[in-house]
């Protein structure tokens, strides 16, 4: 890979010594993209000194992600790593194991199916807002209080992706103490433990997370394999259930057993990937929304998004709902800005990818075993892809005819989502679910920054999560 230069930053650290930060780190992507001359590539040192060629165009992500994607599979011990967590399901296999679980799980993705489930994500919304106006309501402060708003998303993510998933409410929104959800929350909760923890599985072996006797491995070894546990007995209640009855069943799993003829252990694994997949990306990203709106500079944007949602949709607390029509074209600045939330704070930061056969990209002769960081969340701001203002957070570029190129000087410049056959195939589920949940928030309450809420930091892990939560000061409206 000598061919590509380093970037001027890491030619002088290299001088000193080895790098000790790895390249997932989004901000500091972005500041080599900024700086690093490059014709859409450019070589870069990870973690120890490991080379790694950055992706930063269209036309390479579009060679890597869609014409030659199983020449490229995902970095093994990323995945192996993955799968302690989420078994052999959709976001841990590749090749044809990929090929049959895509194609299998495909119909439960259709446009149709998921337009069923806004129902779902409809209730669901209503109950975390009644919640929160419960608690607003207990502390008779009408001017509304400091709210969690890290552990209201959470768990009605969570329930919604149990009800869509498999069928099963698991009603962590009433109960915070449900095993299931407080799993979860061992497993994902960042600390500079769990960190190192990832960092060792993803650079040298699994061992790290199998055999480290420290508490937090222990308690991510544990989570997981309750997690395992729980969703096995599910699955095998809900296979009994499907036998005795002859009624149709509309969750996921159900869908894709029913046309991808799915064994018992293949949904145990999708449901495994699912969970976590369908709750930990929307509850982050909706973190970031409100993070986002409560700025005062963008206090505006919050008030013009309330305006659209009175205007067009029934009070969250009547008995109708949001029709797919109407979310699809009657909110188009719901829709605007969601997409720019998504946009400027995506919760997947990177994508890792191996070579794994020689092969040819763009042209460019590459080695079997060469590696590639896509890093999606600097892909999504750069400057080349999306102007000059490829910083700020602006939902008009969204409107006026940009939908074609997803806002951006190209379709592939917006990477949240990833693309090809390793796109996410729950996107236009995640994107329904993220619009209804924020439209029922910010319809609901008028939110700002709560008083001692200090600047946020970003984990940067496989998830770009806000370290430590989030709070926000929420006062419910009273015209809607």
């Amino acid at each position: 890979m000598s061919v590509f230069g380093l970037t001027i930053e890491q030619q002088r650290k290299s001088w000193i010594g080895i790098i000790l930060e790895p390249l997932q780190n989004g901000s500091r992507v972005l500041e080599y993209l900024d700086n690093t001359l490059n014709q859409g590539i450019f070589r870069a040192l990870d973690l120890l000194n490991r080379e790694v060629l950055v992706i930063t165009s269209p036309e390479f992500i579009k060679e890597i992600l869609q014409t030659n994607a199983y020449d490229f599979c995902k970095m093994a011990n990323v995945q192996n790593f993955m799968k302690v967590l989420l078994g052999d399901g959709l976001l841990t296999v590749d090749g044809e194991d990929h090929k049959q679980q895509r194609k299998a799980l495909n119909p439960a993705f259709s446009a149709k199916h998921v337009q069923q489930l806004h129902s779902v994500f409809y209730s669901k919304t209503r109950e975390m807002v009644s919640y929160i106006k419960e608690e607003i309501n207990t502390s008779q402060d009408q001017q509304g209080i400091a709210v969690d708003i890290t552990a209201w998303v959470n768990r009605a993510a969570l329930d919604i992706i149990g009800i869509a998933a498999l069928g099963i409410d698991f009603n962590s929104l009433a109960d915070p103490t449900n095993e299931l959800s407080r799993a979860y929350q061992v497993i994902f909760e960042p600390d500079n433990t769990s960190n190192i923890i990832f960092l060792l599985s993803i650079f040298f072996t699994t061992w790290a997370v199998k055999l480290l006797p420290l508490k937090k491995a222990r308690e991510i070894r544990a989570g997981s394999a309750f997690v395992k546990r729980y969703i096995e007995e599910v699955v095998t209640r809900k296979t009994r259930e499907h036998d005795d009855e002859k009624t149709s069943h509309k969750d996921i799993l159900s869908v894709a057993a029913q046309y991808g003829k799915l064994s018992t252990n293949e949904i145990v694994n999708q449901a495994r990937t699912f969970l976590v997949a369908g709750h930990e990306t929307t509850a982050t990203a909706m973190q970031w929304a409100l993070y986002t709106l409560t700025r005062p500079e963008n206090l505006h944007i919050q008030q013009r998004l309330r305006d659209e949602i009175h205007k067009q949709l029934p009070p969250l607390d009547s008995v109708q709902e949001i029709s797919a029509y109407t979310l699809g074209k009657n909110l188009p600045y719901l829709d605007a800005v969601s997409k720019e939330c998504l946009r400027v704070y995506g919760p997947s930061p990177f994508s890792r990818r191996t070579a794994v056969r020689d092969t040819v990209l763009c042209g460019i002769s590459i080695k079997k075993g060469t590696n590639f960081l896509i890093p999606n969340w600097a892909i999504n701001k750069s400057k080349k892809l999306w102007g000059e203002r490829a910083r700020e957070f602006d939902p008009e570029r969204w409107l006026h005819g940009n939908e074609a190129h997803n806002g951006g000087a190209d379709a592939l410049a917006f990477q949240t989502f990833s693309s090809g056959t390793r796109g996410c195939i729950g996107k236009s589920f995640a994107l329904a679910e993220f619009k209804i949940m924020l439209a029922g928030l910010v319809g609901t309450f008028e939110i700002t920054k709560a008083a001692d809420e200090k600047e946020v930091e970003t984990e940067w892990a496989i998830i770009a999560r806000i370290y430590n939560g989030f709070k926000v000061n929420m006062k419910p409206v009273t015209n809607w």
